[in-house]
């Protein structure tokens, strides 16, 4: 059904891995999550990998996988939220396929990201407050501060943009793949 591969990006929280696993399953495409290559290369869980090894060893990871990625087929390929950092890493994934910006607004990945801890997201320095309005805060903060330093790479590098708020799983699916046949961008 594919005659090029798809390319998921967007914040942590925003539904690549999902949506990827049901577009693929729809499209009947293999399906390639950049986080899960990234923890079999490394032996690692995402966060421990931040937390033992640093965060330039992180993005040399992500880069790794990234750059290998050359499909013999259409595949849908969901990135790590960080993905959009690396410039050759991106420009990688363009030439590869279509890049769909998977775009939540900050209040649905505030919902979503309750398990953020184990996720593998670099947070921004929150200070040593115990109390846990503080520490909430400090993650909305810090959640927020990726949002505002990643959401105009998201618009750079994409080349379809389809806003997931209010949308189920399989209306994301759907929008995408319109999108994709109007070559919509």
């Amino acid at each position: 059904m594919l005659d090029q591969s798809i390319v998921l990006i967007g914040m942590p929280g925003s539904g690549k891995s999902t949506v990827g696993k049901l577009l693929a399953k729809k499209t009947k495409s293999p399906f390639v999550d950049t986080d899960n290559l990234i923890i079999a290369a490394s032996g690692k869980p995402l966060q421990k990998i931040i937390e033992e090894d640093g965060l330039l060893r992180f993005n040399q990871y992500e880069r790794d996988v990234i750059m290998n990625l050359n499909p013999e087929v259409p595949t849908i390929i969901a990135t790590g939220g960080s993905a959009v950092l690396n410039h050759e890493a991106m420009m990688h994934l363009k030439d590869i396929g279509v890049v769909i910006f998977l775009d939540a607004d900050l209040p649905l990945l505030l919902k979503r990201l309750w398990n953020f801890e184990s996720r593998g997201i670099v947070l921004a320095d929150t200070n040593d407050s115990n109390t846990n309005d503080s520490n909430t805060n400090d993650k909305e903060n810090s959640i927020l501060e990726i949002y505002k330093i990643r959401e105009p790479m998201y618009f750079k590098y994409c080349d379809i943009r389809v806003h997931v708020h209010g949308l189920g799983t399989n209306k994301i699916v759907a929008k995408i793949i319109e999108d994709i046949k109007k070559g919509r961008r």
